[in-house]
C-alpha cells in the first residue's frame, strides 16, 4: 500500500479517495492469512527454552499433520515478535529432529531398497528473525521509570486513593450530594465528577497514566467542591477506616505540591500514550489524532488498515526514538514556568529533578531496547521502509556487514544482491522482482504482540464463565472469529462436515492427527477417556520420553560495542601510572585498579540513595569519541598504514581565564571510559558519511567539544559534569550479547554555563546536552544543510575503562536546592542581540520575575544599576511585559520559556575515592589498601610455588618492616588486611596470607568483629535408613515382631526364652541385609545394619519391600534404579 498521507488533507472529504482506501484494505487482508494455531500446555514449571521450543514445535505439528510439513513452515517463518524473555531465543535455536521432539510419530512408509534414504526432518526457523515487542518495551520502561522517582511514585499512591472515592459508587454519590449539589455551580459540575472511571493498579502503569489524565481533567471542580467535614458530617471525629481516607483525600486534594506532582508525571505519561499509539498505527496512514481535526471517516480507515502493529521498518531505521525523543522535547523552563507560584523554589527543583531524571530514564531504557533493531541483521527490517532513502541507507550497512543470520542469507544470494545494488543506484523495486519479493516478507513483519497480549483478557474472560473448562474450549474460542470467517465459504463448510464425520470422537481425532502411537495411548480402550484431549494439547516429551532435547542457540553480535581498552594496557607505564600504586602492570597495580573500579560503583550506590549529587570527570578528545560512539581513529583501508591517534588540543584548563584550578587539575589522557548507547551503529555511520563528504573527524571532535564548553569561553573544556540514570544497565533483559559490564553505569551529560571563583560554585544546566555536530557538507531534499544528531543521551560510564589515575580524578558535587535561571542566547528574540554582561544579575532578576508568577514583579528603588540594566533589557526584547491592572509590574511573557534555560548550582567538590570514617570491618578492598598504605604498609606479591614458604611468616605490631602480602592471581582476604590494621590493637602474630577464618579468629577475641553464630547441626527425631535396591535381586526383610507389653517376671522370663529360640530359628531362615546384594557398593548411602548388630536402628524401623510396592513403618529414606529419593512419612497401622 503506497503511503498516502502525505495527500491525506487534500482528499479526506473525497469520497472517491475513501473508497479507494477501503478497496485497498479488502484486497490486503484478503491476501493476508491470520493462522492461530491451537494452544499448547506445558507442565507445572517447565518454562525453560527447550520446553517451549518442544511446545512450539508441538503446536505448529497440529497445523501441519506430517513432520515435512513442520519442517517446511518453520523454514517459511520470518519473523517472531515476543518479550525479551525465553520466548525470544525460540526462533535462534539451531534446530532439533523432529523425532526428537515428537518420538511418537509413526515410521516413515517403507521404500524400495535402491532408494536413496530421505534425509531427516528437522525444525530449523533459519530464515526467521527475533523481533523484540514494542509494547513490553513501553511497559517496562514506564514501570522502571517510576521505581526511580520517590516523590512522584508517592503522588500516585494518594492517586489511588483519590481515584477510589471518586470511582466508587457509594462514596461518590455522597461527594456528588454533600457537597455539589447544595449549589447551582455544584450541579452544574456533577456530571464531570460522575464521569470519572480512573482507577490505579500499581503492578500495571497503563492504569496509572490514564488515571492521572481524568484526574487533570477534573481538578478544578474537584478542588471547588471539595469539603472534609461536608463529606464526613457527624462521623468527622471517628476513626474508621472511611475517615482515615476521606482525610488522605483532604490532604491530596488541598495540596499544591500534589497537584503539580501530578502534572510533572502526566508529562511523562503523555510520550508513552503517544508511542503505544504509535507503534500500534500502521506505516501508511500514520498515527491520525482527534485533536488534530481529523474526521471519522478517515479514523475509521486508519484504525481498519491491515498493516497496524507492523512499524519494524521504521523502528529499525530509527524513526521510533525519534518520535520518542520528539515527544519528551519539552523544554526544563516551560516544566518550571507551568508550576504553581506559590509552590517553593525548593519543592520546584524537586519536581523539576524528577522530571528530568524520568525523562532521562525512558529515553535510554528504551533507546537500549530497540538499538539492537538498528544494527544486522534486525536493520534488515529497514530495507522495508516507504522512505526510499532510509531503506537504501539500511541496504548499504547490510551489505557492508558479514551477519549471515534469518533473510541476510537470502539478501546475500547471488540472484538477489545484483538486484540490491541496482536499487541502490537508484532502479524502481518495481522492476526488481527479486528484491521486491523480499521487501515484501519484511514488510509485513509485526512490532507490536497485540494479536497475542489482546487474547489474554479475552480468554480469560471467557474461562470465568466456564470454571470446568479444558483446553480444547479455550483453542475453539481462539479460533471462533476465524471459523465464523470462513463458514460463509460453502467449499469450508463442506470440508468441515467430512471432517467431524471422520473424527467422531477423541481417540480418532488423535487417530487422524497421527499421535496414535503415543505411549498414553497403550492401556487405554474407552473412546471418549480424557487421556485423549491430553495428548492433542499437551506438549510433554519431558514426562513421556525421558530428557528434552537439547537446544544450541545463536548468539547475537554484540550490537556494534566498541572494544574496550584491555586492563593491561590501562595500566601501562605510557598511560601515565603513578609510582605508588606499584610496577606498572604488576598485580598489586591490577589489583588496586579493580578494588577502586568496585569501590566507585559502591559510592555511586551510596549517594544515588541518599541524595541527588552531580559528579565530575575528565574529558579529552579520545574520551569524547567514546562519549559519541566513534572510534578514536577513523577506520583506514587495508592497504593503508597505520594512523596515529587524535592529539589533545585543549591547551587551556577549560575555564577560560584559570577558573578551572577552582574545579579540578586534568591532565591529558588518552583512555577511553564513555561510550554511547543511543544507536549501537552510529560510530560506522558517521564514517560513512565523513568520507563521502571528506570532513575530517576532528573537526567533528571539535564541534561536539564547543557545545560542552561555556559560553563565551574561547578554551575547550576539560571537565564535564554527568549525572547517574541507571546504576544497574547490565540487568535489563537485551537481545544483544556481552552488552555490558557490571559496573557500567548510565549517565547524561551536563553542559556548563559559568564557573563562579569567589564562591566555588559550578553552574550547569539541568537538562541533558544534546550534542548535534554536521557531518556532511551535502544538503537534503528541502535544501538544507544536512546534520546528525550524535546521540548523547544517555550514555554509558565504563570506569573499567579509564586509567587509575584518571578514577582517582572523579569528584562528588552537592547541588542546591534551588533553581536558577539563565538567557538561551539561541533564542529568535536574542539573535545578533548584545546581552549584559552581568550573568549573576540577570539570573537573580529572571528568578524573581519567575517566582512572581501572574501577580508581577516591580523593581525596588534601591536597586543596583546592573539589575536595572537587565530589566531594561528584557523589556526592550519582550520577555517581561507589564502586567495588566498594576502600576509598575511585570511578569515574563509567554515567549520566555523558549529564551530561557534552567540551571542547577553545583557546590562543595567532594573527591569520591577518599577513604570513609568508618570501621575497618565494613571498608570495601580499596578503602583497605589505601589505609595501609597511609600506616606504612608495603604490598608484596607472591607465586603460588613461594606460598607455602611466605606462609611461615607473621607480622607483629611494632617490626619495622610492614609488609603485608597477596598471592598472584588471586585477591586478598578482607579479614587479614582488618587485622593487620588493628596489629597495634590485639598485639597478636597475623600470619602471611591468612584466610578468612584464621583472621577472624583473631579479631573475634578482641571484639572488632562480631563472633559467627555456630550453626546448630540438625537432628532427625528419627533415624533414617538409605536401601540401594537391586531389581534383580529381591530380598525381602521381615520385620521383628512388636514388643511385648510388661508382663509379670514369670510371664517376661519365659518370653525371653521363647524370644531366643526364635531368633536361633531366624538365622537359617533369612540372612541379615548387610550380607545380601540389596546394598550397592555405589557409595550412595551405608551399608544397613540389622537390628542386632551394634549401632545398628532401632528395631521397629524396617522396610518392607513387596515387588515394586514399598511399605514403611517408620520414617525411612530409600532410593530404587531409576527412581527418585522420596521420604516415606508413618502414617500408622
Amino acid at each position: 500500500m503506497k503511503n498516502k498521507s502525505r495527500t491525506r488533507h487534500t482528499y479526506e472529504d473525497d469520497e472517491a479517495f475513501i473508497l479507494e482506501q477501503e478497496a485497498l484494505q479488502r484486497d490486503i487482508r484478503q491476501t493476508l492469512v491470520m493462522e492461530r494455531p491451537p494452544p499448547v500446555v506445558l507442565g507445572s514449571g517447565r518454562t525453560s527454552l527447550p520446553d517451549k521450543f518442544a511446545a512450539t514445535a508441538h503446536a505448529l505439528f497440529l497445523e501441519t499433520g506430517s513432520s515435512g510439513n513442520l519442517a517446511a513452515l518453520a523454514s517459511e517463518v520470518v519473523s517472531c515478535t515476543s518479550d525479551l524473555g525465553t520466548e525470544f531465543n525460540i526462533v535462534r535455536v539451531r534446530g532439533a529432529r523432529v523425532r526428537d521432539l515428537l518420538p511418537w510419530l509413526p515410521e516413515e512408509s517403507q521404500r524400495h531398497e535402491d532408494d536413496w534414504p530421505e534425509p531427516e526432518q528437522f525444525v530449523h526457523f533459519e530464515n526467521a528473525l527475533a523481533m523484540p515487542g514494542i509494547l513490553h518495551i513501553l511497559h517496562n520502561a514506564a514501570k522502571r521509570m517510576l521505581d526511580g522517582l520517590p516523590e512522584l511514585n508517592g503522588a500516585v499512591s494518594s492517586l489511588a486513593t483519590v481515584a477510589d472515592l471518586l470511582r466508587k459508587t457509594h462514596t461518590r454519590e455522597r461527594l456528588c450530594q454533600r457537597c455539589f449539589d447544595t449549589s447551582i455551580v455544584g450541579r452544574q459540575l456533577r456530571p464531570m465528577i460522575e464521569a470519572f472511571q480512573g482507577k490505579v493498579h500499581a503492578a500495571r502503569w497503563g492504569t496509572i497514566a490514564f488515571a492521572t489524565q481524568q484526574m487533570l481533567q477534573i481538578e478544578r471542580p474537584l478542588r471547588w467542591g471539595w469539603n472534609l467535614p461536608l463529606f464526613l458530617g457527624a462521623s468527622g471525629n471517628d476513626a474508621s477506616e472511611q475517615s482515615v481516607k476521606a482525610r488522605a483525600v483532604d490532604e491530596a486534594v488541598q495540596s499544591d505540591f500534589w497537584w503539580a506532582s501530578l502534572k510533572v508525571l502526566d508529562q511523562l505519561h503523555k510520550a508513552i500514550r503517544h508511542m503505544f499509539a504509535w507503534s500500534e498505527a500502521c506505516p501508511c496512514h500514520g498515527c491520525p489524532s482527534r485533536d488534530a481535526g481529523v474526521d471519522n471517516a478517515w479514523e475509521r480507515v486508519c484504525a481498519a488498515c491491515p498493516m497496524r502493529g507492523r512499524r519494524a521498518p521504521e523502528i529499525a531505521c530509527g524513526d521510533f526514538v525519534h518520535e520518542l525523543r520528539a515527544q519528551l522535547d519539552t523544554s526544563a523552563a516551560e516544566v518550571l514556568l507551568n508550576m504553581p507560584a506559590n509552590l517553593g523554589r525548593e519543592k520546584q527543583a524537586l519536581l523539576l529533578g524528577e522530571f528530568e531524571k524520568g525523562r532521562a530514564s525512558l529515553i535510554f531504557n528504551i533507546a537500549l531496547k530497540v538499538s539492537a533493531v538498528s544494527v544486522p541483521p534486525l536493520l534488515l527490517f529497514g530495507v522495508a521502509h516507504l522512505d526510499e532513502q532510509k531503506a537504501r541507507e539500511a541496504l548499504r550497512s547490510c551489505l557492508a556487514s558479514d551477519n549471515v543470520e534469518g533473510l541476510m542469507t537470502e539478501l546475500k544470494s547471488q540472484h538477489v544482491i545484483a538486484e540490491a545494488q541496482d536499487f541502490l543506484q537508484g532502479e524502481s523495486l518495481s522492476e526488481l522482482p527479486s528484491m521486491s519479493k523480499l521487501v515484501a516478507k519484511l514488510r509485513f513483519a509485526f512490532s507490536v504482540e497485540r494479536a497475542i497480549e489482546g487474547e489474554h483478557a479475552l480468554i480469560h474472560h471467557l474461562i470465568r464463565k466456564a470454571p470446568r473448562h479444558t483446553v480444547a474450549y479455550v483453542s475453539l474460542n481462539r479460533r471462533l472469529p476465524q471459523l465464523r470467517t470462513n463458514l460463509a465459504d460453502p467449499s469450508f463448510f463442506e470440508a468441515l462436515s467430512r471432517t467431524l464425520e471422520t473424527m467422531r470422537n477423541p481417540k480418532l481425532v488423535v487417530q487422524e492427527l497421527g499421535l496414535a502411537q503415543h505411549p498414553a495411548c497403550a492401556d487405554v480402550t474407552h473412546p471418549w477417556d480424557p487421556i485423549f484431549g491430553k495428548i492433542v494439547y499437551r506438549s510433554d516429551p519431558a514426562t513421556t520420553q525421558g530428557l528434552s532435547p537439547a537446544v544450541v542457540v545463536r548468539q547475537l553480535p554484540g550490537g556494534g560495542r566498541q572494544a574496550r581498552q584491555a586492563l593491561p594496557s590501562a595500566l601501562s607505564a605510557g598511560d601515565g601510572e603513578s609510582e605508588s600504586a606499584g610496577t606498572a602492570g604488576s598485580y598489586s597495580a591490577q589489583l588496586l585498579h579493580i578494588a577502586a573500579v568496585e569501590h566507585f560503583k559502591i559510592r555511586l550506590e551510596e549517594l544515588c540513595s541518599e541524595k541527588d549529587a552531580v559528579f565530575s570527570v575528565h574529558v579529552s578528545e579520545a574520551t569524547l569519541s567514546a562519549l559519541l560512539d566513534l572510534p578514536a581513529v577513523p577506520m583506514a583501508d587495508a592497504t593503508a598504514g597505520p594512523q596515529a591517534p587524535l592529539t589533545d588540543r585543549n591547551t587551556g584548563d577549560g575555564s577560560g581565564g584559570g577558573d578551572g584550578a577552582a574545579l579540578i587539575a586534568a591532565s591529558d589522557d588518552s583512555g577511553v571510559g564513555v561510550r554511547g548507547v543511543g544507536g549501537f551503529n552510529s560510530g560506522a555511520w558517521v564514517l560513512d558519511r565523513l568520507r563521502a563528504s571528506g570532513r575530517r573527524l576532528e573537526d567533528v571532535f571539535k564541534d561536539a567539544l564547543v557545545q560542552l564548553q561555556r559560553p563565551g569561553s574561547p578554551n575547550l573544556p576539560k571537565v564535564f559534569a554527568f549525572k547517574i540514570v541507571s546504576l544497574n544497565p547490565a540487568q535489563s533483559k537485551l537481545p544483544l550479547t556481552d552488552a555490558f559490564q557490571a559496573t557500567d553505569v548510565a549517565i547524561s551529560v551536563l553542559r556548563t554555563v559559568r564557573i563562579d571563583v569567589t564562591d566555588r560554585s559550578w553552574v550547569v544546566e539541568s537538562s541533558p546536552l544534546r550534542v548535534q555536530a554536521s557531518v556532511c557538507s551535502s544538503t537534503s531534499e528541502s535544501g538544507d544543510a544536512e546534520s546528525v544528531s550524535l546521540p548523547s543521551i544517555p550514555i554509558l560510564f565504563s570506569p573499567s575503562s579509564l586509567s587509575f589515575e584518571n578514577l582517582m580524578k572523579i569528584h562528588v558535587w552537592e547541588i542546591l536546592p534551588e533553581t536558577g535561571l539563565e538567557l538561551l542566547s539561541t533564542g529568535s528574540r536574542l539573535a545578533g542581540v548584545e546581552i549584559p554582561r552581568q550573568p549573576k544579575d540577570m539570573s537573580e532578576l529572571l528568578v524573581k520575575l519567575q517566582g512572581s508568577g501572574a501577580e508581577g514583579f516591580s523593581l525596588e528603588e534601591g536597586a543596583s544599576a546592573a539589575q536595572r540594566e537587565c530589566f531594561e533589557f528584557l523589556c526592550e526584547v519582550g520577555l517581561a511585559t507589564a502586567v495588566q491592572g498594576s502600576h509598575g509590574k511585570y511578569a515574563l511573557s509567554e515567549d520566555a520559556k523558549d529564551h530561557l534555560v534552567v540551571t542547577r548550582t553545583l557546590v562543595s567538590p567532594c573527591h569520591l575515592f577518599q577513604v570513609r570514617d568508618i570501621p575497618y570491618a565494613d571498608m570495601d578492598l580499596y578503602e583497605l589498601v589505601r589505609s595501609l598504605e597511609d600506616k606504612g604498609f608495603k604490598c608484596c606479591v607472591c607465586s603460588s610455588s613461594d606460598r607455602k614458604a611466605i606462609r611461615q611468616q607473621s607480622y607483629t605490631s611494632g617490626v619495622d618492616d610492614k609488609v603485608w602480602w597477596v598471592e598472584a592471581g588471586k585477591p586478598p582476604s578482607k579479614l587479614y588486611l582488618v587485622s593487620l590494621l588493628h596489629a597495634e590493637s590485639h598485639m597478636q602474630a597475623v600470619p602471611a596470607l591468612a584466610d578468612s577464618a584464621t583472621a577472624q579468629k583473631i579479631l573475634e577475641g578482641h571484639g572488632f568483629v562480631e563472633k559467627k553464630p555456630v550453626p546448630k547441626p540438625s537432628v532427625r527425631k528419627r533415624q533414617a535408613i538409605q536401601c540401594d535396591i537391586n531389581e534383580d535381586d529381591w530380598e525381602v526383610p521381615q520385620p521383628p515382631p512388636k514388643k511385648a507389653r510388661r508382663k509379670p517376671k514369670a510371664k517376661a522370663k519365659a518370653a525371653a526364652v521363647r524370644a531366643v529360640a526364635d531368633a536361633d530359628a531366624d538365622d537359617h531362615v533369612m540372612p541379615a541385609l548387610e550380607d545380601t546384594d540389596a546394598v550397592l557398593a555405589s557409595g550412595i548411602g551405608s551399608p544397613v545394619r540389622s537390628p542386632s548388630n551394634e549401632g545398628g536402628v532401632d528395631g521397629d524401623e524396617v522396610l518392607l519391600v513387596v515387588g515394586l510396592q514399598a511399605v514403611h513403618v517408620k520414617g525411612m529414606r530409600w532410593v530404587a534404579s531409576g527412581l527418585k529419593q522420596f521420604t516415606l512419612q508413618y502414617r500408622g497401622g
